[in-house]
């Protein structure tokens, strides 16, 4: 062999599944011992700073931490991000988790592939497969979520005490703040349990509650591109509102939003656009309508466009009302046809040209009353509507008075479950305008913007704990639950010898499950007791069924959380441990990013 052959190594870009898991496991652990030290009542300040932009701040707020680490190589970068963003989910839907999730997940798989290494998953004398053990843990996360729900707790609304559960809810997600979740409670009691709470800066140091006429959507502009002021927002007196129930669905839709785009930004007359829909189809479109706009309007800023998901009836409804209150037609994709033309036939409609339809649909725009009016006010994650046009209109006054009527019926009705209540309840506040704004007070902008941030976290628990019930706290219902799910396993292992190792595989995944949600709770009570009285007070609270309160001292049925963070923080840690089991390999960017050849 030629000399210079036997030295060559050869380069490239491709990182394999051995290494790949070893770093993955690295940098979870790195990332999860430094978050957890914010974790829970009793979690400490961390120092963190964005050199040289900012001088240092302290903060005990998991998610800062964990966006301020960097890892240096590619891969690190990549994998770390990639748990993190999985983990902040949860915290977009239910105001609280993202460090739970994130320390659930490096529990989960440190011990996990623990297992796999030692060979501890065997099923008919060889290992499982990932593919299968990724089902396998996919299987067991959907019994536990079903024992998590059956022992939800829902709120009664019509209970005098539903308000004392909101109240303890937004207690814990405050950081156990009473004083803030008493200011909280109290813009409750103006709009009602049901109602919105707008949350803004006041322009002193001091709380201020305030009761507002307008509609609130919970969803905002698509990019901050489309805000004009700079507090973020976009903001529009008399603004032109145009709605579609989906997602437009061919050329001509799209040439026609285009044109109307292009015409309101030459006029300089304001416009929200509204359009239904929530799909990867419907992203799609959404990024290529806001970059035709972007690259298109001129003025500061007279477009904005809100994507209105539209998988729920509760949204599918929210489309019909908003058409009421805007005075507008809604613009139907669901035919392929521009307005004015939906009574011909399709062999005469394609036979017109797109410029001709174009010009005609516009037209039919404005003389069928499509456009909607209101004062709009967009933020990055909801929109409030005020002086609507169809409240000028007794006509559409009366449809939505009979909307109303017709909610609080079904109501009345027996047999309908929380979830369906809680969407009547959440729609007839809309339609009532139950909507205050919470002023946020504090002695400067930054502490004003991060106690807005807590308040609007702990608005986000509440509504998920309406609509889903709420859960004991500490990870608790989670453990009860797969202690459920292990005993019944056992039954069926005395009853199915046929099965013995699969069944054995279903109660060692559920086993680590429970372990790791266990080790979570350690982290909690570890800044106050050593191994023994952790495992003393964890065995006490199983048995007793009753979270320990780090505040009191003492086990209490007053530590919840809304049960959808239990579900959210269980379905991601899972999702993300069977998304990294099943990788073989790790393609990186370049040759040169690959240290570990």
């Amino acid at each position: 062999m030629n000399e210079s052959l036997k030295h060559y190594g050869l380069k490239t870009n491709i990182v394999d599944m051995d290494t790949m898991h070893e770093v993955a496991k690295e940098v979870l652990d790195k990332a999860a011992k430094a978050v957890a030290t914010t974790y829970g009542p009793a979690g400490s300040h961390s120092m963190y700073a964005q050199l040289p932009r900012e001088s240092a701040k302290f903060t005990k707020d998991g998610i800062s931490v964990l966006e301020g680490i960097i890892f240096q190589g590619s891969l690190e970068h990549s994998l770390y991000k990639y748990v993190l963003e999985s983990s902040r989910k949860v915290n977009r839907v239910v105001g609280d988790g993202t460090t739970t999730a994130f320390l659930a997940t490096n529990e989960l798989y440190k011990n996990l592939y623990s297992a796999i290494i030692n060979k501890k998953f065997v099923v008919d004398g060889k290992s499982l497969r990932p593919h299968n053990l990724a089902n396998g843990l996919r299987v067991v996360t959907n019994n536990i979520t079903e024992r998590i729900l059956k022992n939800s707790v829902k709120i009664d609304f019509e209970d005098e005490k539903a308000l004392e559960v909101i109240n303890r809810i937004a207690y814990i997600s405050l950081n156990n703040d009473k004083e803030t979740s008493d200011i909280l409670m109290e813009a409750y009691r103006e709009v009602g349990i049901n109602g919105e709470i707008d949350i803004q800066i006041s322009s002193d140091d001091q709380y201020h509650i305030q009761k507002n006429a307008g509609y609130r959507l919970d969803y905002g502009y698509f990019s901050s591109v489309f805000a004009n002021t700079d507090e973020a927002s976009y903001e529009a007196e008399n603004c032109r509102i145009l709605l579609f129930n989906g997602i437009p669905n061919n050329l001509e839709h799209e040439e026609l939003i285009k044109a109307i785009i292009v015409n309101h930004n030459e006029a300089g007359i304001p416009l929200t656009i509204i359009v239904g829909g929530f799909s990867a189809r419907m992203s799609n479109y959404i990024h290529k309508l806001f970059h035709f706009a972007s690259q298109n309007v001129s003025r500061r800023n007279v477009i904005n466009i809100i994507q209105l998901p539209m998988v729920t009836k509760n949204n599918q409804e929210r489309i019909l009302d908003l058409s009421i209150l805007l005075g507008a037609k809604i613009i139907n994709v669901e035919n392929n046809f521009l307005p004015g033309f939906e009574e011909m036939s399709a062999e005469e409609y394609f036979k017109i040209n797109i410029k001709e339809k174009i010009g005609t649909g516009l037209e039919e725009l404005e003389k069928q009353e499509y456009y909607g009016q209101a004062k709009v006010v967009s933020y990055n994650d909801y929109t409030l509507l005020n002086n609507v046009k169809g409240e000028e209109n007794p006509i559409l006054v009366q449809r939505l008075e009979e909307i109303i009527n017709n909610i609080k019926r079904k109501l009345s009705e027996p047999n309908r479950n929380e979830l369906e209540i809680a969407n009547l309840r959440a729609r007839k506040a809309f339609l009532e305008k139950s909507l205050v704004t919470l002023f946020i007070g504090g002695e400067t902008d930054v502490v004003k913007k991060a106690r807005a941030d807590l308040f609007d976290d702990a608005i986000r628990a509440i509504k998920a704990s309406k609509a889903y019930g709420y859960s004991r706290g500490c990870n608790l219902e989670i453990i009860l639950a797969c202690n459920e799910l292990i005993n019944e396993i056992d039954e069926e292992i005395k009853n199915n010898i046929n099965d013995l190792e699969s069944l054995s595989a279903s109660k060692l995944m559920t086993t680590i499950i429970r372990d790791s949600f266990i080790s979570l709770y350690k982290i909690i009570l570890s800044s106050y007791y050593d191994e023994d009285g952790m495992e003393t007070i964890i065995n006490t609270s199983i048995l007793e069924k009753k979270p320990f309160d780090i505040t009191t001292f003492s086990s209490s049925d007053n530590v919840i959380n809304p049960t959808l963070t239990d579900l959210l923080v269980l379905d991601t840690a899972i999702s993300v441990v069977a998304d990294l089991l099943i990788t073989k390999q790790f393609i990186l960017s370049v040759v040169e990013d690959n240290i570990y050849m």
